[in-house]
């Protein structure tokens, strides 16, 4: 698969709750959405460790986009992984992708959706955009160069624990 020759540089396992599916037993799309949230603020949070706080509440979202491409079942084991594509003077643009797997093949992962997010650094007292903070560029350039993960490694790991 594509996705699992790739790196990322973050991943978060989804634990899933009653209220994320629909009649048909599959996640609802826009549950798909608060999974990608969850995996966002999880990446920012280790990306940014102490001076999170400061750096979260000067950022707004400027675009969601979800590819949905397999319905995930309730049997699903869920994993999202994360990084930077893209740092611009007042955005960023972060790639996720969501993984899962079934019980009857916990070692075979399948792409269920992909979501690009657009991140705009802002400055809500005075309601207009700034420039993302060099601090912050520098994080997220070390995190992307050292914390890189490879996908098929990790679900490999991930579902021999289980």
């Amino acid at each position: 698969m594509e996705e699992n020759q790739q790196k990322y540089s973050h991943s978060i396992k989804i634990q899933k709750r009653f209220t994320d599916f629909d009649r048909m037993h599959h996640v609802n799309n826009s549950k798909q959405l608060t999974f990608f949230e969850t995996a966002r603020i999880d990446y920012f949070l280790d990306v940014l460790k102490s001076d999170a706080d400061e750096y979260l509440y000067q950022a707004i979202i400027a675009r969601n986009e979800i590819d949905y491409l397999k319905p995930i079942s309730i049997d699903a084991e869920i994993k999202i992984f994360t990084r930077c594509a893209k740092i611009g003077n007042k955005s960023i643009t972060l790639e996720a992708v969501c993984l899962i797997s079934t019980p009857n093949k916990p070692d075979f992962f399948e792409t269920a959706s992909k979501c690009v997010t657009v991140v705009v650094a802002y400055d809500y007292e005075n309601e207009k955009t700034i420039y993302v903070p060099e601090r912050m560029k520098q994080l997220l350039l070390n995190y992307e160069k050292a914390g890189t993960v490879n996908m098929k490694q990790t679900l490999l790991t991930s579902s021999q624990k289980n």
